[in-house]
């Protein structure tokens, strides 16, 4: 038994000024997708605000040392959370 798996195919290249390649997909007319309309807001923008300081933790700093840090732990151990706060 054998069969012949060749077989010819005529490619139509018509708007098509370059050799060599063949277009998986090809479109003439190109066109944006659809999208959602624009929805006006609903809500005034933000107002200016000055920028941001960056104040202490109320209840202060804490030591974050663990036992296994040694002489050759370097950096602070003091940690001291920071919160934006906006004075207005």
């Amino acid at each position: 038994m054998s069969h012949n798996l060749l077989r010819s195919v005529e490619l139509d290249r018509r708007g098509r000024g370059d050799r060599g390649t063949v277009p998986l997909i090809f479109q003439e007319n190109w066109e944006p997708s659809p999208s959602a309309p624009l929805l006006e807001p609903t809500a005034p923008a933000y107002p200016e605000l000055p920028p941001p300081s960056y104040d202490e933790c109320y209840f202060g700093s804490s030591n974050i040392k663990d036992q296994g840090d040694t002489q050759y732990t370097f950096g602070s151990t003091q940690y001291v959370p920071r919160y934006p706060t906006y004075n207005m």
